[in-house]
């Protein structure tokens, strides 16, 4: 999973349980006024606290994956798709070099 697709991720679920709250309060108090402080914390922080708690909860070793690469090279099965390697290698490369923007 790349990082803005997580980020984007972390985002929604933030935002739908802000909402999901707020309507929890609603409906046990609808006429409760605001009295005394209040602490808003913004969004960007809820979404550093999601990615912490998601971070620290996702291996940073794919343990399973790494056992099946080493019995596939162990049984000579693994190959190495030498096109797709060549495209990322050049792609890094002109990216390297500022040949291609996006």
């Amino acid at each position: 999973m790349k990082l803005t697709d997580l980020i984007s991720q972390v985002r929604t679920d933030t935002k739908i349980e802000v909402k999901k709250a707020r309507a929890t309060e609603q409906a046990q108090d609808p006429a409760r006024e605001s009295t005394g402080d209040k602490v808003d914390i913004s969004t960007g922080t809820q979404d550093m606290q999601k990615m912490r708690e998601i971070l620290a909860n996702t291996p940073s070793v794919r343990a399973e994956m790494v056992d099946t690469l080493k019995r596939q090279i162990e049984n000579g099965e693994y190959q190495v798709p030498s096109q797709e390697l060549a495209d990322k290698m050049l792609s890094s490369l002109f990216a390297d070099e500022g040949i291609f923007r996006n």
